[in-house]
């Protein structure tokens, strides 16, 4: 659930360029629409608070403490954990009921780290954080997970940024760059080809007697990374998701909680929104617009003819379409069914 408004840091491969637009649109929904949205999706049982960065979102304390009342299970926040340094804080959002915890750290050392997110002491502050939760962990179940975007600047820290971080968290994560927003912007400097780093994926895994449990390759084709020897269980993409967006400008749509999620996707995808709204036009102002994962995916990205002689073709998202104007299809080769 998108909730972060603003971030405190400014990460140059960051998918979100428009930072003013995310703020205009982000500050537009109140507390209140929160609330229906976490009433709304209970049946997914899992919500993840997103942003910008979620926890400088002055009312996050009160929507982790709705999601506990609400029932879900799983209730995570993506962050790039700074605040988490602060432990009066995570102590108190830990006690609300937040139990999981996705914090991003795109470097070993605080050099390519800060660097990367143009922040400096962000490195420091992270850790701190990934350090606290550690230590509250110990007294309450807690899933800590890390995030890596992998790009030109620290791919080949692979190695490096596992070990670092292992002492912290449960699962390290490695998303290689998605050409979106900055990393769009800066394709030319940030963007490395898909093999180079699934060989150097390939090449850290081989350090281990048995492939580690813990550690995963994600936002990859996986036919850029067939024949290296890495597991299945190792590589892929990213889950998939739903979130909620208010554009103040545009009419947008409610759903009602009696729709199912195949309903609400093909909604999302462009069905016709009057079959199954049962609000009045009076209210469209305060109504919301569902996106999810596969929207972006059937804009952004593109599958060949040959992709569907593919084994791994009912699970591939496909290639972004700026990766292939820049580096072409030499690297795709359909797997055999």
């Amino acid at each position: 659930m998108l909730i972060g408004a603003d971030c405190n840091n400014n990460c140059i491969f960051c998918m979100e360029e428009d930072r003013d637009g995310r703020r205009h649109r982000m500050q537009a929904i109140a507390p209140g629409e929160i609330r229906r949205i976490l009433t709304a999706n209970t049946f997914r049982q899992e919500v993840i608070f997103t942003g910008g960065e979620p926890t400088l979102n002055p009312y996050f304390m009160q929507y982790v403490r709705w999601a506990r009342e609400l029932g879900y299970t799983l209730i995570g926040v993506c962050t790039n954990g700074r605040r988490l340094a602060y432990a009066k804080y995570t102590t108190a959002l830990v006690k609300a009921g937040l139990n999981h915890f996705i914090v991003s750290v795109h470097g070993p050392d605080a050099a390519t780290h800060d660097a990367l997110t143009r922040t400096r002491g962000s490195f420091e502050q992270s850790m701190a954080g990934l350090r606290i939760l550690k230590s509250l962990q110990r007294i309450t179940p807690l899933d800590i997970h890390s995030s890596t975007v992998l790009n030109r600047r620290n791919f080949k820290s692979i190695k490096a940024i596992y070990e670092r971080l292992t002492p912290y968290v449960d699962q390290v994560v490695f998303n290689v760059l998605q050409p979106w927003g900055r990393g769009y912007t800066f394709f030319d400097r940030l963007m490395p080809r898909y093999t180079e780093v699934a060989v150097e994926f390939a090449h850290f895994l081989n350090g281990f007697r048995a492939p580690p449990r813990d550690v995963f390759l994600l936002d990859i084709p996986y036919c850029a990374t067939e024949g290296l020897g890495i597991p299945e269980h190792n590589r892929g993409f990213n889950e998939r998701r739903v979130h909620y967006d208010k554009l103040p400008d545009n009419p947008g749509y409610w759903p009602d909680s009696n729709i199912d999620t195949k309903q609400e996707t093909q909604i999302a995808g462009g069905a016709s929104q009057k079959a199954v709204l049962k609000k009045d036009t009076a209210e469209l102002k305060d109504l919301l617009f569902v996106h999810h994962r596969d929207d972006q995916d059937q804009q952004q990205r593109i599958k060949r003819p040959q992709c569907m002689d593919c084994r791994f073709e009912p699970i591939c998202d496909g290639v972004w379409k700026a990766y292939i104007q820049r580096y072409g299809w030499d690297e795709f080769k359909p797997v055999g069914k």
